[in-house]
């Protein structure tokens, strides 16, 4: 439940948001936010908004003069409703420090509204603090500038850093108990011109991890499977930064985890302990490196090893030669589709032939975000996706359970094996044929009402032709 001073907090970032946007607060209860515009707000405020205040939102439309009125006024000078939070100074706190209870709250908030990051950025007017939800970045309410300095330092003290260090970035890890679970919460700080930019990356540190929850279907799934199985070999995934490729090995290492099998990963950093296997963390800093631990853990008489990057020409190298000598390697790598995976371990200097002779799988991979399922509704309107091709879609206009109209994300995936690989190492690209695209695998999920053609085409960007 929202403490009297978080109340206070919200409040006051709402009307910031409303202010912006020429809307009036009409009332604010546990159960509703009331606005009042001259027209409709626009969606991504009225998202802004649930997210805000964690409640439904409705609005009125008045007329402009009548809108125009409130703003003439002072914004201060409105009487705020009855049911309006107001903060009590005379409240007291559970802890003895307002940025420790600040710090706290924040972080509840975060797992509440199933937020991957917590951003906390210096401004000129002070912090302002962002969640990361869904792949999309939501304001939250920003604390009282004269606690500032002090949340910054909390949240480097919990993490083990230096606090008088601010010239440097810094990296750090925290674990955190929170309604019976527990999560390990990352940190990553930068000097900025106005002060230190805090990330924080949250992790559940308890959940299950499989190849059969995370959005594979049909004949990817079956042949993952499959592949996972053979002995020796690479298996690569690819996609950017956030595509969800860590968590895809985890689901492979999850299937594979049994007591005949010697598994190791070399990681940096180790985002989720996983019983069972011998995880190792890089550290640059005292010069060990991923083709150093590599070379490590070979001599550990090791059945599979996953790399978390392939980052360089050594460790392209290492890593080849480990799925040529009876090794199972699991790595990722950053890039844009399938076939420019096998192009970018070229460049590493990997030879076509040695690649070929290892080489099992290649899954490239994207999140999409899925629409809510309490509020999601099917359209009778087709949708024209090519000459031959019309879908239905589905929408949802948002409710207070997901603030935009989606409720977690899912992965679209394309992937190349066996004779595709082959064509491809015998540059007859052009004979590769029925494959799963990513836009192709997007279109299935919007068939079947879990995302909509606007989210595909704004993390694919287009149709795909092969």
């Amino acid at each position: 439940m929202n403490t009297t001073r978080e109340k206070q907090f919200i409040f006051k970032e709402l009307k910031i948001v409303c202010d912006k946007h020429y809307i009036i607060i009409i009332d604010y209860n546990h159960k509703r936010l009331s606005i009042a515009a001259s027209k409709k707000p626009d969606d991504n405020v009225l998202a802004t908004l649930r997210f805000i205040a964690s409640v439904s939102v409705c609005y009125d439309i008045w007329p402009k003069e009548k809108i125009d009125h409130y703003f003439n006024q002072k914004y201060e000078e409105i009487q705020e409703p009855e049911t309006t939070y107001h903060a009590n100074e005379n409240e007291q706190l559970n802890t003895t420090s307002p940025a420790v209870d600040f710090v706290e709250n924040l972080f509840k908030t975060a797992v509440r509204k199933r937020a991957s990051d917590i951003h906390i950025e210096p401004t000129k007017q002070g912090i302002k603090i962002r969640l990361r939800v869904d792949g999309k970045l939501y304001y939250v309410p920003s604390p009282p500038l004269e606690i500032n300095n002090e949340i910054i330092a909390r949240v480097k003290i919990l993490a083990k850093l230096n606090i008088a260090e601010k010239r440097l970035p810094q990296d750090g890890q925290m674990n955190w108990h929170f309604d019976g679970h527990n999560y390990s919460i990352r940190l990553s700080t930068v000097p900025t011109l106005y002060g230190e930019k805090l990330v924080l990356r949250i992790l559940s540190t308890q959940l299950k991890y499989s190849i059969e929850q995370i959005g594979m279907r049909g004949n990817l799934l079956k042949n993952l499977k499959r592949n996972l199985l053979q002995p020796q070999g690479l298996i690569l995934v690819t996609g950017p930064t956030g595509s969800g490729k860590t968590v895809t090995l985890y689901s492979a290492l999850e299937y594979l985890n049994q007591s005949s099998r010697n598994i190791s990963t070399i990681e940096d950093p180790i985002e989720i302990p996983l019983q069972g296997i011998n995880q190792v963390q890089v550290n640059d800093k005292y010069g060990l490196n991923f083709a150093d631990v590599l070379r490590a853990l070979l001599r550990q008489d090791p059945d599979i090893v996953m790399i978390g990057e392939i980052r360089d020409e050594e460790t392209a190298q290492i890593a080849t030669r480990a799925a040529q000598t009876g090794h199972l390697v699991l790595s990722t790598l950053h890039t844009n589709c399938t076939f420019s995976a096998i192009e970018r371990m070229s460049q590493l200097g990997v030879g076509k032939s040695q690649l070929s002779s290892c080489l099992k799988m290649v899954i490239a991979q994207r999140l999409v975000r899925k629409l809510c399922p309490h509020c999601k509704e099917k359209n009778h309107k087709q949708i024209q996706i090519n000459e031959s091709q019309v879908i239905k879609e589905w929408s949802s206009a948002g409710c207070e359970l997901c603030f935009s109209g989606f409720m977690g994300r899912t992965a679209i995936y394309e992937y190349i094996e066996n004779d595709s690989l082959t064509a491809i190492f015998n540059d007859e690209k052009n004979s590769v044929k029925n494959i799963t695209t990513l836009f192709d695998s997007g279109l299935n999920l919007i068939e079947s009402g879990e995302t909509t053609l606007q989210e595909l085409y704004s993390i694919t960007g287009k149709v795909e032709v092969f």
